[in-house]
């Protein structure tokens, strides 16, 4: 999305500076030259090799990744992550090996980032704060209700029943309908049609879906902190989905944060599930 579309939530960020701040001020980030861990696994060789990637530096790339798997063989991230790399190289016996090996330790993380190295993220995506909805557009939860899915099959079908089933014409509930079909751009047209007055945390988390959806991850993470920041309600699903962003960029000790207290409200069972198969790794 474009930048002008950030400049529109200046006046929300401009609100909530201090309270970002002082959230963010205990977060460990991760670090580019590997000095950053998690669980004791050097988080800034993924980081690194992704620069080297996106420089056009594939072999060095290929030698990182290979050296991040040396320290541990079965993390999935690299095992990926390098296998992305291997089929964009065209040796792809190389790739199919790395991902049936990550599928052997843990199918469920292997499913996510596979999904998200095809740009195909909507079915993880909490799309729209559920208890807002309910309350404001008389949303009614299919069965399975979105709250209580611990797959993901069934919380993309679940989303999508209940928002499918809704007779409402709001303009909130049809930019979610869009984001079910992935038309972005139809999305955030409705979007921009939502009043002034809209609550500015809805605004938010709907433009931090759109910037994630198109992977934009760290702008994401700052739409969804705002929302966090002017939300008294604190929606488990704002945590679920900065966690899912924050560990798509490689930042697993915020990602699991998130995840964790995203899981602690007991409203997204598929926090829990996100939790078990990303963060213990």
């Amino acid at each position: 999305m474009k930048y002008i579309k950030l400049c529109c939530l200046l006046f929300l960020c401009l609100l909530t500076v201090a309270p970002l701040s002082a959230q963010n001020s205990g977060l460990v980030r991760s670090g580019a030259t590997g000095g950053t861990t998690y669980l004791d696994l050097p988080l800034g060789e993924l980081n690194l090799a992704q620069r080297q990637w996106q420089s056009g530096q594939m072999e060095r790339a290929l030698i990182t990744y290979t050296g991040a798997l040396a320290w541990q063989a079965n993390w999935v991230p690299p095992l990926i992550q390098r296998a992305n790399l291997l089929m964009k190289m065209g040796r792809k016996a190389e790739a199919q090996k790395d991902i049936m090996q990550a599928n052997r330790i843990n199918p469920r993380a292997t499913e996510f980032f596979l999904a998200e190295g095809k740009g195909n993220v909507a079915p993880y995506l909490a799309l729209y704060p559920g208890e807002y909805f309910r309350q404001t557009y008389a949303v009614t939860d299919a069965e399975p209700s979105p709250r209580d899915a611990t797959s993901v099959s069934d919380f993309r079908t679940a989303q999508h029943r209940t928002i499918a089933g809704n007779d409402s014409v709001s303009t909130a509930v049809q930019a979610v309908r869009h984001k079910l079909d992935q038309d972005l751009s139809a999305s955030e047209r409705k979007i921009d049609d939502l009043p002034r007055d809209y609550p500015q945390a809805v605004r938010a988390m709907l433009l931090g879906n759109l910037e994630f959806m198109g992977r934009n991850y760290n702008d994401a993470i700052v739409l969804y902190s705002a929302a966090l920041a002017v939300n008294v309600e604190k929606w488990p699903e704002l945590y679920y989905n900065r966690g899912l962003a924050h560990i798509l960029m490689n930042d697993y000790v915020s990602g699991c944060q998130d995840l964790k207290e995203a899981e602690r409200s007991d409203e997204l069972q598929l926090a829990k599930t996100m939790y078990d198969c990303l963060c213990n790794l």
